[in-house]
């Protein structure tokens, strides 16, 4: 039987919110440079904690959910 039965279980097994750059890059499979363009350009949203900058989880998901599902 696993350590942790339920995502949510305890802190550190929490479905996470919103990422940093690096994180969020990573969570979609794209650099962060081209995570970067991809908030210029206005595709994906920014918000700030203090001046942290993070990206919403359901931002990601709404990005990718808008994204081609074949190539054109």
């Amino acid at each position: 039987m696993p350590h942790h039965p339920q995502a949510d279980c305890c802190p550190c097994h929490a479905t996470k919110l919103a990422y940093t750059y690096p994180e969020a890059a990573a969570a979609v499979g794209v650099s962060v440079r081209t995570l970067q363009r991809l908030v210029e350009r206005g595709d994906i949203a920014v918000k700030y904690i203090g001046s942290k900058p993070v990206i919403q989880a359901k931002e990601l998901d709404a990005w990718l959910d808008a994204l081609p599902s074949e190539l054109g």
